[in-house]
């Protein structure tokens, strides 16, 4: 069964893939070598923001395919990619707790990102009203030095896999690599010596206050959130504050190619056609980034904005506004 596409990113290995949402995108060239798994939408600020419809769709899919055909629930609980520094309300993560401990299916976290200190927690699921079986994380364990990753798990997971095939059956060749393990433990050394996810907890708010502060006027920026130090901001089309820009802009992209041309590294979605989000834009700066270099990020970010701001207002012209969508 298949359901419609969501918004998530998950990878680009083929099991990765096929739990992510971007049909067109992505998944396209690769779709009949892919799991068939099902998907619900987001539940977006716009479209959910109480996450109920994305409940009612978990309960539909239940219900069509059997509760029994679905063992494992994968998400971001802090999104990246796809919505970035985005998480569903409270409701929507215990409706998800008592759906899963009612059907015995397991509650995965892809936390790649959002692991390892980067929402000022070890984990974003410390943050929320449940434990996962599974956490994946990566990025911050090899600290950008060395490519590493690891998958967490709960006692119960472990003893089935003891009892049963005693083996996780996702290995590659440089599996348990020496060199990567070294700079693996020894970034869990200088992130505990320093306290460096005490630091980011402490300083995302007054971080993303600045970051608000200095693109408030701005009529192509929507939303801006931010947890720890994981950002996002939603750019929107000027003629009504609220809809996707057109997709022919590719304004995602102009932000990177304009914030590289100022020596600023920021990452972006560009718009889909699944109708949850627009183009989006990410900024991750590192744990150990002083006060005077979040404060040039920041200033060098609103630079970008601005100036992308006067390209969008020429190019869009007296365009008509599209119909609001989106996030």
């Amino acid at each position: 069964m298949t359901s419609r596409p969501a918004q998530a990113y998950h990878g680009s290995t083929f099991g990765a893939l096929a739990l992510s949402g971007r049909r067109r995108s992505l998944q396209q060239p690769y779709e009949k070598y892919l799991p068939d798994y099902v998907h619900i939408p987001p539940a977006t600020p716009r479209l959910d923001p109480t996450g109920d419809r994305a409940l009612a769709e978990l309960d539909s899919i239940l219900e069509n395919v059997g509760p029994d055909s679905i063992s494992a629930f994968f998400c971001e609980p802090v999104s990246a990619a796809a919505l970035p520094a985005y998480s569903p309300p409270t409701q929507f993560w215990e409706g998800l707790k008592e759906r899963a401990r009612r059907y015995g299916f397991l509650i995965c976290f892809d936390e790649i990102v959002s692991g390892m200190g980067r929402v000022g927690r070890w984990l974003a699921a410390h943050e929320l009203p449940l434990d996962p079986d599974i956490v994946t994380i990566g990025k911050g364990l090899g600290a950008g030095y060395a490519p590493l990753a690891a998958v967490l798990c709960r006692q119960h997971v472990f003893d089935a896999i003891a009892g049963g095939s005693r083996e996780f059956d996702l290995g590659h060749t440089w599996d348990g690599a020496p060199l990567p393990c070294a700079v693996g433990l020894a970034v869990l050394d200088v992130i505990h010596e320093r306290r460096l996810v005490e630091r980011v907890r402490e300083r995302g708010p007054r971080l993303l206050d600045e970051l608000r502060a200095s693109l408030q006027g701005s009529s192509i920026v929507g939303e801006v959130r931010g947890r720890g130090f994981l950002l996002g901001v939603d750019l929107v089309d000027p003629r009504d504050g609220r809809s996707f820009l057109p997709d022919e802009l590719d304004a995602a992209s102009q932000v990177e190619d304009i914030a590289f041309g100022l020596d600023l590294l920021v990452s972006s979605t560009h718009s889909t056609q699944d109708g949850y989000a627009g183009d989006e834009v990410l900024l991750a700066p590192a744990y150990t980034s002083s006060d005077a270099e979040l404060g040039q990020m920041v200033e060098r970010f609103a630079t970008t904005i601005a100036s992308l701001e006067r390209k969008v207002l020429q190019q869009l012209g007296r365009q008509p506004v599209a119909t609001a969508r989106g996030s």
